[in-house]
């Protein structure tokens, strides 16, 4: 039962920063969209119009910073 939790919350906190990262790539900063979508929802919600290119660079910057943080050194 641990693991599972376990697993669905790195599940979750990986699909939140992509989410993040996704959001601050299609959004300027100061846009009143950046502000109304969070993480997760923007994928159902906005149904991101990227090309595969530009997601692969998403996805590649956060796998970069999870493990920053899962192994630091």
């Amino acid at each position: 039962m641990k693991k599972m939790v376990a697993w669905m919350l790195i599940a979750y906190a990986t699909l939140l920063m992509v989410g993040e990262k996704l959001r601050s790539h299609l959004y300027p900063k100061h846009s009143r969209k950046s502000k109304v979508f969070s993480g997760a929802f923007v994928f159902p919600k906005v149904n991101p119009k990227i090309s595969p290119q530009e997601f692969r660079r998403v996805v590649a910057s956060v796998r970069d910073t999870f493990r920053s943080i899962v192994s630091p050194v």
